[in-house]
């Protein structure tokens, strides 16, 4: 089904949005974002990324990867935008899903040094020195028929240290009912087996009046964006739908241009807030797993965990003032 998204001529989708979502005190500090990426992905397909930022933030020696081994190759940049300072790092993967014990290892060595010098008093202080993965982005081909097994236990492992957002890569190339099959068909899988990935669902602490704005994004998994060649073409070659931002252009008409904004939304944008947290409690939910005893780990203490994440939602919600979610899934979003 093809949504349409209209968006106000003022509207700024950007990370000068960001410190409206945290506190005062917190504002001045670099906001920061690692993301590692994985899956079947070329060079063109993760492009995307630069469209997102807006600037070139991949590094083209993925294929220096080592044979019969994986190399992670790490990039970034910081970016400014209307004074706001955005430090974004990707991690590629080189051996994709088929390494999945070498991923993994990486993601636990990247918990253990932030764990070593992380602040006791003060953890999410400093962002700048936080170089855990805060989210996975997982990248599917546009002309795959379904997961694989191998894709699916890579997805389960991962999903259980780092939030996840699958993604259809390139999705210029198919069209408005190839998206809709396909998407319909990953969806199943990822419920068949019981696969979490970045939800909104369990933010129970929202008045039922403002749910319906974020409902859409319960469904959208997996995302199908554009390459980032078609984000970056110019506006006056698609006409007065189009629309251009510092980062790219959209069309609000296009299922897959829809997503990019999804996608940048979640990224850089009015999701980020949730996003940290959601990576910060699986971080802490990971961490105590380790350190707490046998009886601890009980299928109870499992669920005062769940209840403590909702608790610890409503009461960031409370240290934030308000959140004003009266979008329905076009309209701005506004984060005071």
């Amino acid at each position: 089904m093809v949504r349409t998204t209209h968006i106000p001529q003022n509207e700024t989708i950007g990370y000068s949005n960001i410190p409206n979502q945290i506190m005062t005190a917190s504002r001045k500090h670099i906001f920061r974002l690692n993301i590692l990426i994985a899956g079947e992905y070329s060079r063109k397909e993760i492009s995307v990324l630069n469209a997102l930022f807006g600037q070139d933030v991949l590094s083209a020696n993925r294929q220096e990867a080592e044979k019969g081994g994986v190399k992670f190759v790490t990039s970034g940049a910081m970016i400014e935008e209307h004074g706001v300072l955005f430090l974004v790092s990707i991690t590629q993967t080189a051996g994709g899903e088929s390494q999945q014990e070498s991923i993994s290892g990486f993601i636990e060595g990247q918990f253990l040094k932030h764990g070593e010098t992380e602040s006791p008093l003060k953890p999410e202080d400093d962002q700048s020195k936080d170089e855990r993965p805060h989210v996975c982005l997982f990248f599917i081909k546009p002309h795959a028929r379904k997961l694989g097994k191998k894709s699916m236990d890579f997805l389960k492992k991962t999903s259980a240290r780092l939030p996840l957002v699958p993604i259809i890569s390139c999705a210029e190339t198919l069209t408005s009912f190839e998206v809709a099959r396909k998407r319909r068909e990953i969806h199943r899988q990822l419920q068949e087996n019981n696969l979490a990935c970045l939800s909104f669902e369990n933010i129970s602490w929202l008045e039922s009046s403002r749910r319906p704005a974020i409902e859409p994004f319960w469904v959208l998994f997996p995302l199908a964006v554009p390459s980032g060649l078609l984000a970056q073409k110019e506006c006056s070659e698609y006409g007065p739908r189009r629309r251009k931002y510092p980062w790219g252009v959209m069309n609000a008409e296009e299922v897959h241009d829809e997503d990019f904004l999804v996608l940048r939304r979640i990224l850089a944008s009015h999701y980020f807030a949730f996003l940290k947290k959601e990576a910060d409690f699986i971080y802490r939910q990971s961490k105590h797993e380790k350190t707490a005893p046998a009886e601890c780990k009980s299928e109870r203490a499992i669920e005062e965990r769940v209840e403590k994440k909702i608790f610890e939602y409503g009461e960031f919600c409370t240290m934030a003032k308000s959140i004003s979610l009266e979008e329905t899934i076009g309209t701005s979003l506004e984060l005071k």
